[in-house]
């Protein structure tokens, strides 16, 4: 356990520092000069920057130590759109 938390110190630098940089540079892409709206949010050039910081965070957490863990551990395309939709018809709800 003492080498994982060692190996994560020395490369954290180089992720989560990185991550939050190329967030908020494409934050900062799609607001421009205007004043921050939340609907930039949405833009589609914002999101498919970010996606990319969110699916390292993602494998950084996971519970893989080689590729072939990761391979294993991934969740099925079907599983991952079912929790989607259920998330987004939670959210649905919410908002009647």
């Amino acid at each position: 356990m003492f080498d994982v938390i060692q190996t994560r110190a020395f490369l954290t630098p180089f992720g989560h520092v990185a991550w939050t940089a190329i967030a908020a540079a494409a934050l900062w892409r799609v607001k421009g000069d205007q004043p921050f709206q939340l609907n930039l949010l949405l833009d589609w050039s914002f999101l498919k920057t970010f996606s990319i910081p969110v699916g390292l965070h993602m494998v950084w957490d996971g519970p893989w130590t080689t590729a072939f863990d990761l391979h294993l551990n991934c969740p099925r395309h079907d599983r991952l759109v079912h929790r989607v939709r259920l998330g987004t018809a939670g959210i649905a709800s919410d908002r009647r």
